[in-house]
Parts: C-alpha cells; structure tokens; sequence
C-alpha cells in the first residue's frame, strides 16, 4: 500500500510538472481527511503530549499540521505527528485542534480533542495577602490567588493567632476557616495586639499550597467598664480601705496598663460629700492585671461610696459601678473619771464615756493597781500579794443588750482590796476595734480595818525565883508587828489566864496593855514585862490588836506557858519517912524506905521528883544537905552524885543515888503542897537489884553489916533542897550456900524444861510448815558483834538464805494472816484508792473526822483514807504509812494532817517516775500557797540540800495554823532501792534527829505507801533496835509490818537492801571512833524491863535544852499507877518512870 501511495503521488506531481510545465492546467486534488487517532498526553506539568495518525483520505497531499489551542497555534512539517504543547496552565481544560493542510494550503478536516493540564505538586502562595482592622473591633484578611497553579486552587484555610505578651512561646488561635472566598472578616480583636494570619491554598486533590504569612497589630483603645471587675474591699479598717479590682479574664485591651485610680466619698445622711472625696492613684506594674490599693485618711465607722478607673497608653476608664463600704471602729478615747470613794476593802468608781467614741462602746476595762500599804510591813513579812488586775465590765451585762455600755456615765465597785492602801485606779472604753487609751491614774486609799493577829507571839524568857528568896518569877513576852495591820497601829491589849493543873480551883487573871502615840515610831518588835507571877501555874496568854478608827480588835494569838516553881523548903521538923532494915527482903544488903506526907514552909507549886542518896558512914564524914537550881541555864541539869557501880569500887562508899533519873513516886494531882499533905505513903527498897553490868543509878545491894547515912532529896522543877539525914545499920552476912543452891537446880530443872517444850513444839509444827511452804524456823535475833558473818552466809549462794527469808514473809502475808478490807473497799471509796490491791486494815487504818457542816465534797467526805498507823520501836503509833496523794484525795491528806497535828512527812517518790504518775503535786510550790477546800497550805521554805528537799509549809483551817516539815527524798526509783545505803541511813537519821516528838506519827508515802515506805520504815525500826539493843532481826520487823499494812517492804531487792544497810552501819561504827559530843543521852532502859523513851541533854551555847526527842521538858510525870489510892502502900519499881510530853 505504501508503495502503491508513493507510486500514485509520485504520478500526480510528474503530471501536474508537465502539465504546467506545458501550461496545462492543473486538477485541484480533493480534501485531505481529519488526522487520525488524535490523544492527548497529560503526564507532564504544563505540557500536553498531542499524538495523531496521518489522515485516511489524501494523505499525501498532507504538506503540514496546523495545531491550534486557547488562542495560540502552531504549523509542523507533515512529518511529524507529535507536538508538545507547552506553557499551558496546570489544571486548565484546553481543546486542541489538529488539521492537515495540504500544499495548495487548505485546510483538511480538523480533529480535535480536550484535555486537562496535569494538577503541579504544591500551588504556590497566594499574592497580594492584605490585612485591615475594621470596625467594630474586626480584621479584614484578602488575597489573590496563587500565579502558580491558579486553577488547580479548590479553597482557602486562613488561621490567624496572636502570641500570649507575657509567653511568646504560648499561641492563642483566635480564627481558623477554609473558603472558597479571596476574603475573610472576624472579631472581636483584642486591642494593641500583633496577629498573625496565615493564608493556604487547597488544591483539588487537597493538597496544601504555599502558605502565605502576614501580621498585623490592632489599634490602642480605652478598657470598657464591664471588663473591669466591681470593686470590693479585701480589708476595712477604721482610717483606711484596701480596695481590689481586677480585669476580666477576657478584656480584649492588650495596651500597656499605666495607672489605677480608686475613688471614695463619705456618704452625709445618704448624699456624698464632695469635700471628703479621695482619690488614690496607684501604678500598675507591668503584667498586672489585678489592682489593689489602699484609699486614706477616711473617717472611722463612716459609710463611704466606692469605684474604679484604669487607664491605660490610650486613656482612662469608665468608672466601674459604685459600691458601699463602712469603715470598721477605732478605739474611743479616754473616758473622764470623775470620782473615786475608798471604801475599807473596796473602791467605788464613777466615770463618763469618751467623748469621740469611733464606734459603739462595747465594754469598759478598770484597771487596778496596788502601790503600798499605808501601814508599815515588817521586814521579817512577806510582802503583800501584788494587786494587779483588769476589770472586765463586758461579762457583767446581758448579752442580749450589746449597748448597755455605750451611754453617758457608769459607776461600778471594785471588791476584795486590802484595807488603808493606795491603788492607782485607770478606766479605759472599748468599741469593736478594741480598747482605747487609759486614764491617767487616780490614787486613791482603801478605808482601814480589823488588823490581822499578831506575828510570831512569844515568850523570850522566864526568870526566877532565887535561892533563899521570896518567889518571884517575870515573864518577858516578844511578838513581831502584824504583817497585816490594816491600819494607823494604836495599842496591843493582852489577858493572862493561869490555874495549877493540880488545883484548878484557884484562877489567877492578869490583864496588860503597850499603847502607841499617834506620832510615835511604829516597830517591828514589841515586848512586855510581866512579873506578877504565881508559882507553877499553866498560864494561857492571848494578844489582839487595835487600830485608829476600827471599834474592833482582832482576833486573838494565844500561847501558854506555865510559871517556873519554887526551891522546896521542907519543914524539917517533922518527921515523913523512915528506914527499916529488918522489914527488908534481905535485910543483910537491903532496906526498906517508907516516904510519907512532906510538909512545905511556903508555896513552891509541886514536886516533881525525889532521889534517895545513900553513903557509907564511919569512914568519911558524913555529907551536908544542899539546897540548889536545877534549871539555872534553861534546862534540866541533875545534880552530879555518884551512882552504885562507882561508889562501891571505893573501899568506902561514898554518897551515891540509888533511884533513877527524874523519879517521881506520887501520883499525879497528889503532890504536897503549901500547907498542904499529900496522902497515902510510898515504899522503896534500897539494894534490890543486881548492878554488875554498870548502868547509871543502878539500885544496888548494900553491905552487909555496914552502918549508912539516908538523905532524902525533893525536886521542883526549878531546884531541890535535902532532907536531914538519917542512919540506918544492915544486919550481918548468913549462911545462905543451901538455899542458894536449892535456887540454882530449880532454875535449871525450869530451863530443861522449857527447851524440851519448844523443841516438841517444833517438831509437831515441822510437817506442815514443810507442806504449805512455810520456813521451818524463824530467823533468831543477830548480835552486832556477829552480824558480819551472818551477813556473809545470807548472801552466799545467789543470796539463798535471803530469799527463803523474803518467801516466808510472802507466804505469812498471803495464807496465815487474816485481816479484813472491809469498809475502804466499799463502793464509794474505789476512786480513794491508787491501786486496787493496796488497801488498809481496818484495824489499825487512819479514820479522819467528818466535815463540819455534814456535806460532802466532790468525792465524798467521809472518814475513809488509803493510811494505816504503823507501830514503832517504842511509841504504838510511831508511823502513818499512806499512799502518794491522788488529786481527789489531797484536801482528805490534808486533813489527815491538822487532826493527827502531824509535825513531819517524809516523801519518797517523784510525782512522774518512767513517764507514769506516781504521785499528784500535792503541795505548793515555794512562796505560793494552794486551798484544799477549807485547809490552806503555804509552802514558806524550801532547801535543796542534794540529797533531799527540805521545805516548810504552813496548814491552816480557820484560826488554826500548823507547821509541817517536808522531807522529799530524791532518788529512789518505784520498785527498786536507792543507789546508796549510806545516802537512806544519813536521810533516815536526820529525819529522826530533827523530829520534835516521837508520840505524833510521822507520815512517810511513796507511791502505793508500802513498797518504798515499808522500807524506810523497817530501816528506822532496825537501826533504833541495833543503838539500843545491839541487835538485828530484819525478819521479824519486817514480818510485824505486815501485820499492819499489806505488802509492806515489797521486793527481794528491798528487803535485801534493808540487810546492806545493817551492814553498813556496822561496819562504819567499827571503821569510826566516838566523837566528843554536846549531846548527852540519860538511858531509861533496865535490864529486864519495860524500855521508856531517853532523856536528851542538848548543850547550845547560852542554856541547856532538856527534851524528849528534841522537844523541851518542863514537866516530868509520874505513872498514874504510883499512889492510885487511899493511904494503902504502893510498891513502885525505880524504872518504871514516863516523860511529860505536854509541854
């Protein structure tokens, strides 16, 4: 075919040459057909592919191609069938038109086809991005499309955000939106604020363009009122509102802040006053946007009208809607006093309210101050109690009347003042914000009153009588200047009272009187003289005070004394007593002596005593009566005489006393007295006792055959004078080897007897004791000299021995003694008891006295208190062991205390040992004072003396004041024993050694009252036996306070201490040699009898002291059992004396 086309064109073009050539003319060939197979290849950006096949008809007459497009065209050799197309706009839909064009250049039949410019990656940014702030508040964003790709363009994203001032890192979107539009409008924008917008073509195969970025800052505007927050007060005070106001969140006003103004005007009767307008501007640091401020000076308790304004680089603010403020209350000023009335113990005060007020008066206060007494303090007093105190006058309304005090004048007492003294009285007025300044102080003087009693009322000395002279005896008394005298001092009065206490029939009444002048000097010491004394009476003296202007005086201080008596004078004329040998026991080395009625030449009061002095005649000459004082320094001194054992070492025995110490055979109230005779007749017997031992004023055996010389010795309690003498012969020595051998094999024979008895006894008792766990022997009494080896065996193996001895007390305690608990354990006196395992006996518990009045306290006032009395060495009631005082049991401790007139308390414990209350603080601390419902106790000493607390405290009831020591141990812990058994021996000592009298118990306590208390107890007990006896047995003193008191001496470990402090003390008496001492001790003990308490003879520098225990002797009693009755013979053994404790 190809080349059947090429033949036949080839034919055309040689024949239509040679028909021109010729001139011939040329046939026009037909129409070139359309091109075939036209396709538009799209593959390249802004291009088009366009490919064809050569037209079906004529296609050789085809010369060229004309290619048209849009409005552009473009002429290709017939050759070719491919043209690309280039330049055309990505996404746009062109039509291309292909026509062959022969060589007579006509056109053939065109052929076209559409096709769409390839879509570009990524269109390029838009153009002409502008951005404009319209009103109100909005911004305009426009732009043209992308040159690139500008059909290919589907829509628009525009985003617009403004970064946050104070973080640039923090973006605030404000629009985001896809148009189809080439503009945006939104709003509201925030004032002097940068935005950027962004603006992003979308293609249509949504595919983001460039984006395009443009900003723009809005325009500076004022703040609208309602971004301001109303004003509120964060603070009222009375001069002074702090104010704060804050823009809202969204305010839409970035422009820099400058200023902030706070306006307030007082509000007269509802209408603002322009003149108290203030106005306070305040500068707003950058980044603020709360305010605040404070708007001064206002007026206190005022009601003022409040705003706020802002201005910032574009202007000021609307001012915010106002508000109502109230200024709090100032304090008032001072009131003005206008009258001060000192009544005795109180002040009436009148006053008038302040004049500038700043509020409503709530209150008022007074304050009172003590400056001095108007009466003179004795230096020895402590000062007066400080008055120093506010009024309240708020708590003495109705609540409900909240303006009772905010009138004009107000009058009101203050109480409870001391009298004649100066106060300074100061009123101040309150409102709600407080109180304001004080008055200057007014003085003013308290009226005078009764005064108190007399301080330390006493008897400095007592003088008299003489020998060889009439009596005459004066009594100088010395009493301190009241330390409360309430008044101008005008006179003391005081009344004597006397009566013998034998003869109570004849009264002796005394009255005196110290005046003080007006101008006179008053003194802290005042004295009188009184000599118009009778002899040996018991005067009871009492003192009151009286002061200027008080009618009454005040009560009364007593004390009593008794008068000293008279040097005996004996009617030597007569005949009362005799010596009889023959009507002696024995009369070979005894004799009988019968004392009948003395007669006296004048009034001496009575006697006390009588010694029987006695020597051998014929052989020394015989001895003179003497008349002398016994008292001469102030104390009982017994005249110096030989005794037994002395004077019969002599080859002739010299003048000895054969009759204790201080004896006394008559019965009390029968004593001879003036022109008096005492009834009935008393026997003694010279030479009764065996002396061989050597005790002082032993009643020894006389001489057989020996002629002595009788004296007769009468003792007042001032002196004594002898009686003339009288002879008397012993009969001569028998025979007696017989009946002193029958003698000796009775007593023997008594003694196997009695060993085979016991030893029986044993025996039956021994199975049973084995079986309950009893010990099979009780441990016997230790002699000193021995007890250093019975030491050694008690505590050899682990201290074996002691422990059966501590489990035989155990097992005593809990089987074998039977006591009953009955009434402490009652219902209502559980709350009484520490612990409920330590309960008295109520055999021997303390009862206390019921109140009064009959009612009861809080707790129950009866007679019931956790104390038991405790049996000493020699006095039945030596001891009160109790238990540390509970809070509801001080005020019955306390009473305790006043009805026993205990003088001492030992305490043995801390109030908190290991973090547990052992002990309630029952006692004050120094120089304060605390009240026990009606007891008062003061504590007006106090010693740290290492080892121990020593402190003084004053009980008081009523007209009643006691002095009680307190002694506070201070390291014993509960359960256990002190560190040193020398620390607890020198305490024990020196508690004994200071106590006035062994007859008032001493109350010892700890926590319980038995462990700690049983200790100290057992430990006084034992070393009073071992001074006396010279021996030990801690088992049965321990054993005899069980019986008394439960679990008394508690653990091993204290009854173990108890032995280490025995040996102790043994050992420091072996280690230590006597020291000379101005202590002198008169022993009462007679082998064999009944043991009486010693006679101390203290040696002071100025007087010598006699006492019982420390407390001064006076009166030296006779038994009640000497002369019991009638004018029968009464036998009185020469031991059996007792001490006069009433004095």
């Amino acid at each position: 075919m190809v080349v059947k086309g090429i033949v036949l064109l080839l034919v055309v073009l040689l024949g239509l040459r040679t028909r021109s050539s010729s001139g011939d003319v040329i046939i026009k060939p037909q129409t070139v057909g359309p091109v075939r197979d036209l396709r538009a290849n799209t593959d390249l950006d802004r291009s088009v592919l366009l490919t064809w096949r050569p037209p079906k008809e004529n296609a050789t007459c085809v010369k060229e191609y004309l290619i048209t497009w849009s409005s552009e065209s473009a002429t290709i050799d017939a050759s070719r069938t491919v043209y690309n197309v280039t330049n055309l706009q990505p996404c746009m839909t062109y039509e291309f038109t292909v026509n062959a064009i022969d060589h007579s250049n006509d056109k053939g039949t065109p052929e076209s086809i559409s096709a769409t410019v390839r879509e570009l990656q990524q269109l390029s940014q838009v153009t002409e991005l502008e951005l404009n702030e319209v009103e109100p508040r909005s911004l305009s964003v426009k732009w043209k499309p992308p040159t690139n790709g500008t059909f290919c363009v589907e829509s628009y994203r525009v985003v617009a955000w403004y970064n946050n001032p104070t973080n640039s890192a923090d973006v605030t979107e404000v629009f985001s939106n896809t148009t189809t539009d080439q503009h945006v409008t939104f709003g509201e924008v925030i004032a002097c604020m940068s935005y950027t917008v962004q603006v992003i073509p979308i293609s249509i195969s949504k595919n983001d363009g460039l984006n395009e970025i443009g900003t723009i800052k809005t325009k500076e505007r004022t703040i609208l009122s309602y971004h301001v927050e109303p004003i509120r007060a964060i603070a009222l005070s009375s001069r002074s509102l702090e104010l704060y106001t804050m823009l809202h969140s969204e305010n839409n006003n970035n422009c820099l802040l400058v200023t902030v103004a706070f306006n307030c005007t007082k509000m007269v009767e509802g209408v603002p006053d322009p003149e108290s307008q203030v106005i306070k501007e305040f500068v707003i640091p950058n980044g603020n946007n709360t305010f605040e401020g404070i708007v001064e000076p206002l007026v206190p308790y005022s009601t003022y009208e409040c705003n706020a304004k802002i201005q910032n680089i574009a202007g000021w603010s609307d001012p915010t809607p106002a508000y109502t403020f109230v200024t709090a209350e100032d304090v008032p000023e001072i009131p003005s006093v206008i009258e001060l009335v000192g009544k005795n113990r109180s002040i009436g005060i009148i006053w008038k309210a302040p004049t500038v007020k700043n509020g409503v008066v709530v209150r008022y206060r007074i304050h009172v101050r003590m400056v001095a007494p108007e009466y003179p303090l004795p230096k020895l007093c402590a000062p007066l109690e400080e008055f120093n105190e506010t009024v309240d006058l708020r708590d003495e309304v109705n609540p409900d009347e909240s303006r009772s005090w905010d009138g004009i004048e107000f009058e009101y007492v203050v109480a409870k003042l001391n009298p004649y003294t100066l106060y300074m009285v100061q009123v101040a007025a309150a409102t709600g914000a407080g109180f304001g300044p004080y008055t200057e102080p007014v003085e003013v003087i308290t009226l005078p009153d009764v005064s108190n009693v007399t301080a330390s009322f006493r008897i400095d000395k007592i003088e008299g009588p003489e020998l060889n002279q009439t009596y005459k005896s004066s009594v100088w008394f010395g009493w301190d200047l009241p330390c409360g005298l309430n008044g101008r001092l005008k006179r003391f009065v005081g009344e004597m009272h006397g009566a013998r206490e034998q003869d109570t029939s004849n009264p002796h009444a005394l009255t005196w009187e110290v005046n003080v002048g007006e101008e006179e000097e008053i003194l802290d010491v005042y004295s009188y003289v009184e000599d118009r004394l009778k002899p040996e009476y018991n005067y009871t003296v009492a003192i009151r005070v009286e002061v200027a202007a008080v009618e009454e005086l005040s009560d009364e201080v007593k004390i009593q004394f008794e008068s000293p008596a008279g040097i005996p004078s004996i009617d030597q004329k007569q005949e009362w007593f005799n010596v009889d040998v023959f009507e002696a026991p024995n009369p070979t080395n005894t004799a009988r002596i019968m004392l009948g009625n003395i007669k006296l030449t004048s009034d001496i009061g009575s006697i006390r005593y009588m010694a029987l002095l006695v020597s051998e005649r014929l052989c020394q000459p015989d001895p003179s009566p003497r008349t002398d004082f016994i008292n001469s320094t102030g104390g009982t001194q017994w005249p110096s005489v030989s005794d037994w054992y002395l004077a019969n070492k002599k080859r002739c025995a010299e003048q000895y006393q054969t009759t204790p110490k201080f004896w006394n055979p008559m019965a009390l109230g029968q004593q001879a007295t003036s022109n008096r005779e005492a009834p009935g007749l008393i026997e003694y017997v010279i030479g009764k006792e065996n002396c061989d031992w050597g005790q002082e004023y032993c009643n020894g055996p006389l001489k057989p055959g020996t002629e002595y010389a009788l004296i007769v010795r009468i003792f007042s309690r001032s002196g004594y004078t002898d009686s003339e003498m009288q002879v008397f012969h012993t009969d001569s020595l028998i025979k007696v080897g017989l009946i002193v051998s029958a003698v000796l094999a009775c007593l023997v024979l008594a003694f196997l007897g009695g060993l085979f008895v016991v030893w029986r006894k044993q025996r039956l008792l021994l199975p049973a004791q084995q079986t309950r766990g009893a010990p099979t022997e009780e441990p016997a009494d230790i002699p000193v000299k021995n007890f250093p080896h019975q030491y050694d065996e008690l505590f050899q193996s682990n201290r074996e021995k002691v422990s059966k001895e501590f489990q035989a007390i155990n097992y005593f305690s809990d089987f074998a003694l039977q006591d009953t608990v009955s009434f402490q354990s009652a219902r209502e006196n559980e709350r009484k008891n520490r612990y409920v395992n330590i309960l008295p006996y109520d055999s021997n518990r303390v009862l206390l006295d019921s109140n009064e009045d009959g009612e009861e306290g809080e707790y129950g006032a009866n007679d019931y208190i956790n104390a038991s009395f405790i049996e000493g060495y020699k006095y039945q009631r030596e001891y009160i062991a109790t238990q540390g005082p509970k809070q509801e049991t001080c005020a019955d401790f306390w009473r305790m205390v006043l009805q026993y007139e205990i003088e001492s308390i030992v305490m043995l414990t801390q109030p908190i040992d290991h973090d547990k209350n052992k002990c309630c603080q029952y006692f004050p601390r120094f120089d304060q004072y605390t009240d026990y419902g009606d007891i008062r106790v003061k504590c007006t000493q106090e010693l740290n003396l290492s080892l121990y607390y020593k402190r003084l405290f004053l009980v008081s009831k009523g007209n009643l004041t006691k002095a009680v020591f307190h002694y506070h141990f201070l390291e014993w812990p509960d359960h256990s024993c002190p560190a040193s058994t020398a620390d607890l021996i020198k305490f024990s000592k020196i508690v004994r050694a200071e106590r006035k009298s062994y007859a008032i118990p001493l109350v010892v306590h700890c926590s319980a009252g038995v462990g700690r208390t049983g200790t100290f107890i057992a430990l006084d007990i034992v070393l009073q036996r071992l001074q006396q006896e010279k021996k030990i047995n801690v088992y049965d003193t321990v054993k005899q306070l069980r019986r008394q008191r439960v679990k008394m001496v508690q653990t091993l470990d204290q009854y173990t201490f108890l032995y280490q402090c025995c040996m102790e003390y043994v050992s420091k008496s072996n280690r230590k040699k006597p020291k000379t001492s101005n202590i002198e001790i008169i022993r009462r003990d007679v082998k064999g009898k009944q043991h009486y308490p010693d006679v101390i003879l203290e040696v002071e520098q100025q007087h010598i002291a006699v006492g019982n225990g420390g407390k001064p002797l006076f009166n030296i009693k006779f038994p009640k059992s000497v002369n019991a009755g009638g004018l029968a013979n009464v036998s009185f053994a020469p031991n059996e004396i007792e001490s006069d404790k009433s004095v």
